[in-house]
């Protein structure tokens, strides 16, 4: 392996970019997570990122994908009665995501948990009335949450596997 692919910046940049791929709606849907866990357990093995260089990466990634389809959702939002869709099914999609209103922190949180949710929920609460910086903030609890489960379990698990040697 070349010295640039093993350096922590192309590290860090890698972990970033799947982390993206994972959460950004569409990409998402195809792309599982646990290329993540499985990079971030070797690279933990191979010392080539601290711990909290890899929590920082993937939190920064995290926030990254949902801001995507935050925006991606807005957008869709202005073009939605536009498009060639049956206008009944556009006005049903609309009232739910009225419905959402204060919940969407729900959303996103619970969003971000599940595999195949994560790209959906910030497009869907891009649809909603939630101000930019009111979903920054809950893109950020919602990432930290789900970045400090998954590196304790990684951590954990290997730490734990290394215990049985």
């Amino acid at each position: 392996m070349t010295e640039l692919a093993t350096s922590p910046p192309a590290q860090i940049l890698f972990l970033i970019t799947i982390t993206i791929l994972d959460g950004v709606f569409g990409i998402g849907l195809f792309f599982s997570g646990l290329l993540i866990v499985g990079a971030t357990v070797y690279q933990y093995n191979n010392d080539l990122l601290t711990i909290w260089q890899m929590c920082a990466s993937i939190l920064v990634g995290a926030i990254i994908a949902d801001n995507i389809g935050f925006q991606l959702g807005r957008r869709a939002k202005r073009l939605g009665r536009k498009l060639p869709f049956n206008q009944k099914y556009v006005e049903k999609f609309y009232g739910f995501v009225e419905k959402l209103g204060k919940w969407d922190i729900l959303v996103v949180i619970f969003g971000r948990s599940f595999a195949y949710s994560r790209p959906i929920a910030p497009f869907v609460v891009g649809f909603s009335e939630t101000t930019q910086i009111k979903y920054l903030w809950m893109s950020f609890v919602s990432a930290t949450l789900w970045v400090g489960t998954w590196t304790s379990i990684v951590f954990l698990s290997v730490e734990g596997f290394d215990a049985l040697n």
